[in-house]
């Protein structure tokens, strides 16, 4: 391997994987998941024309044709409501010519008679030149961004398991495409991606649209037509058609009986089956019994021959303020600290968007806590209605409070407490589209909900700690000793909330809690034990890690059944669906049954947001 050549064969390898990394990454802050998928089923077609373009590939219109199938269908399968953004287009578009560029220049190094390496020893020429183009990235964009906290946070196991699996993948990859091709690599993406799919509906229950099924469908007939060519296909089913029909008469005349028999059991279990999909209920069969002591939610929900130990005594009635009279309808509340205010924005405008949001006309503030930021650009990037500077410290928590106390008698009808990573975002779409209505009184937009002991709350979302102060927090915003029982706990503080719930509690009761966040380290509160999981700083106080999950209880919708009933965000509802399975409703013991259910806005399913 000469200078020249590894400067001509192997360093244009590492820079455009660099730069399809950086581009796509990019594309995330600026267009949907939707979108990114159905611009990313154009990457076979990138690649087919990148390889015709090097003379790698012979040009064949029969092959695009059937490439183009495969890109049709996945494009029908990822439709919905998309965000146009031009920057996130160009970005995504170059990621795709830039990944095409460099698979094509990898079958070259293994392909051509100039190169013709084997897979492993190509992996061992141009893997270190992508290691360093990475690293100069990470040295001009990220380093002075990214502390060894951060990593340590992390794990240096999980990075290790990652390199792991990275490296494990990339000797795949050189191996597959030195046995066939860089376009045969990009479909074996197509594959899977269907294959999840459907691992997806069989075991976890997702729901498949009929825009999907076709979309995936047309994908799937794509890949076998490539695979196998259409005169290959028509042989094999002119060879079945005649083997099976001939089969079938001998069949159906040595065993008439037995043909009828198998003709009515197939029509049943096919209309069986139409029936499920019609009228299914699920996985879970719902019963509903009304809550002990009067909530305020109408029925509660607990799956039959259901294990689980209810509560030894009444939960504890909420406290809603119906005298309170609301300025306006809805708020929106975003909490940032190194988030991009851009990405922010973005994200905030596709909110607006949502299905009948419009009519909410929501009122946007952002709360920042970049000390080094400056209060006008993030003002103008994100286009919020109103922008305010808060310290470090507290975390998410405490400017949640600070919203809280500080506009006490501005609150808007309904507020939506969001973090500026705005993670799972479309799933909250969907959670948002299904349960939110005039009614409701806490949703919890976090990815679950689970219980713990309020005595001994350990914490059951994997973090091996145990939460001491959940009976000093329920105590202070329920007024009540904590339960014999369980009590509800979430995995995030991201929810809707309104506001005669938030001031159903006294104003000294949110003072209080955010005293403690925002303490200094001599503090007291500073002092609890710790399992090692978590650590404190004054940013993030271990005291958060426990309070950003009692936001359930805060609100006074900290009865576990909830944990049962509601599925796992990104799960839809169902028609027969009771609109409080999710969620605590707010009624009037005055009218206990409470208005119709209504949702934001009845439209059609597709129009849930796309960020």
């Amino acid at each position: 391997m000469t200078g020249k050549l590894y400067l001509r064969a192997i360093v244009p390898i590492g820079l455009f994987f660099s730069l399809s990394l950086i581009c796509g990454n990019q594309t995330y802050l600026y267009l949907s998941i939707a979108f990114i998928q159905m611009l990313k089923a154009t990457t076979p077609v990138a690649v087919l024309l990148v390889g015709w373009g090097m003379n790698v590939e012979t040009p064949s219109v029969r092959v695009l044709a059937n490439v183009s199938v495969i890109v049709l269908g996945v494009m029908v399968a990822s439709y919905g409501e998309i965000a146009f953004n031009l920057t996130g287009f160009v970005f995504q578009t170059a990621g795709i010519f830039f990944e095409a560029f460099r698979l094509i220049l990898v079958q070259r190094l293994l392909w051509s008679a100039e190169y013709r390496m084997d897979p492993p020893v190509s992996l061992y020429y141009f893997a270190p030149v992508c290691a360093l183009m990475n690293f100069l990235i990470f040295l001009v964009f990220e380093a002075s961004k990214l502390g060894m906290s951060e990593i340590l946070k992390l794990g240096l196991l999980t990075l290790l398991a990652n390199a792991a699996l990275a490296f494990v993948l990339n000797i795949s990859v050189v191996f597959l495409i030195g046995r066939t091709s860089s376009l045969v690599l990009t479909l074996c993406g197509v594959l899977k991606d269907i294959l999840l799919v459907g691992v997806s509906v069989l075991i976890w229950g997702s729901t498949v649209s009929l825009t999907q099924l076709v979309g995936y469908s047309l994908a799937l007939g794509g890949l076998v037509l490539y695979r196998l060519g259409a005169d290959k296909i028509r042989e094999q089913y002119q060879r079945i058609r005649n083997d099976g029909s001939s089969a079938w008469e001998e069949f159906g005349a040595k065993h008439p009986a037995r043909r009828k028999v198998s003709i009515g059991g197939a029509a049943g279990l096919i209309l069986i089956m139409a029936l499920g999909v019609m009228f299914g209920t699920g996985k879970t069969e719902i019963q509903s019994a009304p809550l002990e002591g009067g909530e305020s939610s109408e029925v509660v929900y607990v799956p039959q021959n259901s294990d689980t130990v209810e509560q030894s005594g009444p939960f504890p009635v909420a406290r809603l303020d119906m005298k309170y009279q609301p300025p306006r309808k809805f708020d929106i509340v975003v909490s940032i600290y190194k988030e991009h205010p851009i990405a922010v924005g973005q994200a905030l405008n596709a909110i607006r968007r949502l299905p009948g949001f419009g009519e909410l006309n929501p009122n946007t503030i952002v709360y920042f806590k970049n000390p080094n930021a400056d209060q006008r650009y993030v003002h103008d990037e994100t286009r919020a209605n109103a922008v305010r500077k808060l310290g470090t410290r507290g975390g998410s928590s405490a400017a949640w409070l600070t919203h809280i106390i500080d506009m006490w008698d501005e609150l808007a009808e309904h507020t939506m407490f969001l973090d500026g990573s705005f993670q799972n975002l479309e799933k909250m779409a969907s959670r948002i589209y299904d349960y939110y209505g005039p009614e409701t009184g806490m949703l919890s937009l976090a990815p679950s909900l689970s219980r713990c002991a309020c005595h001994q709350c350990k914490d059951p979302f994997g973090a091996e700690e145990s939460w001491y102060r959940v009976p000093e927090i329920f105590a202070s915003f329920n007024g009540d000793f904590c339960p014999a029982g369980d009590v509800l706990l979430s995995q995030s503080g991201q929810f809707i909330v309104s506001a005669k719930r938030i001031r159903g509690t006294p104003k000294h009761v949110y003072e209080s809690m955010r005293h403690l966040l925002t303490s200094d380290s001599d503090h007291w509160i500073h002092n609890d034990k710790k399992s090692g999981y978590f650590t404190d700083d004054l940013d993030d106080p271990f005291f958060n890690r426990a309070f950003e999950k009692t936001w359930m209880i805060a609100f006074q919708c900290g009865d576990p059944r909830l944990a049962k009933s509601c599925p796992i965000l990104g799960e839809r509802r169902q028609p027969q669906d009771p609109l409080d399975r999710c969620q605590c409703l707010d009624r009037n013991p005055a009218d206990p049954k409470g208005p119709k259910p209504a949702r934001v806005a009845r439209m059609a399913r597709r129009h849930v947001w796309k960020v």
